[in-house]
């Protein structure tokens, strides 16, 4: 069945908001009461999956600008990609907003990782965000593949190769993932857009998603000839 265009962005805001709200929650509370590091990812695949299975009854649960970019370079129409990131810039601002307001009293932020370029070398940082991009996009098209968003299943795949992603990467480098992520606390909270932090973290994973998507287009034309 056709996603309706308001669907879309009722889906993608709605989704996008839990998914900040909730990843923003569950970091700021790692921090705070010490949970160890498995508990900490674990958090973050239960708010992912979440945030999917309820944005996928109105929209294909994108949640993620890379994700969007690899799909239009795949196919979905211009008049789907733009409610789409409509979408999850306005739930990731209105996340930023309830975030703000949870932490107001606190000297510190929700994603301490936008500030980290100046601790960590530039380049490493730029390709191990890229790369850990590119994983997340193909877990993305890999757990969909045959399947719908609308069903449990997918959204539970994707949340649990994002968690595995997060083993691999974050307990020795930040990295983000997801550029809106980043952009909707940043935008309320008022951070200045450090050069380096922004092509890290809000550039690089949209770079890797149409960087996929290319790679899915020319892999499919191979097998096809």
């Amino acid at each position: 069945m056709q996603r309706s265009l308001g669907g879309i962005f009722f889906g993608e805001t709605i989704g996008t908001f839990l998914l900040v709200l909730l990843v923003g929650v569950c970091t700021d509370m790692s921090t705070r009461f010490e949970w160890p590091f498995w508990v900490m990812v674990l958090s973050w695949v239960v708010s992912i999956a979440i945030a999917i299975r309820i944005s996928s009854f109105w929209s294909d649960a994108h949640l993620n600008p890379s994700v969007t970019v690899a799909q239009m370079i795949t196919g979905m129409p211009l008049d789907q990609t733009i409610p789409n990131l409509a979408g999850q810039l306005t739930g990731a601002v209105f996340a930023g907003v309830v975030l703000w307001f949870l932490s107001a009293a606190e000297p510190e932020p929700f994603f301490p990782y936008s500030r980290s370029a100046r601790f960590r070398e530039f380049y490493l940082l730029v390709g191990m965000e890229g790369i850990a991009s590119f994983l997340l996009v193909f877990v993305v098209y890999a757990s969909t593949w045959k399947l719908s968003i609308r069903t449990f299943l997918p959204g539970f795949l994707i949340a649990a190769g994002i968690g595995i992603i997060c083993f691999c990467f974050v307990g020795w480098v930040p990295i983000n993932m997801n550029p809106i992520k980043d952009l909707g606390p940043r935008m309320v909270y008022n951070w200045d857009f450090n050069l380096n932090d922004s092509i890290i973290y809000l550039i690089v994973p949209v770079v890797s998603g149409a960087l996929f998507g290319l790679s899915h287009q020319i892999f499919i034309k191979m097998v096809r000839q």
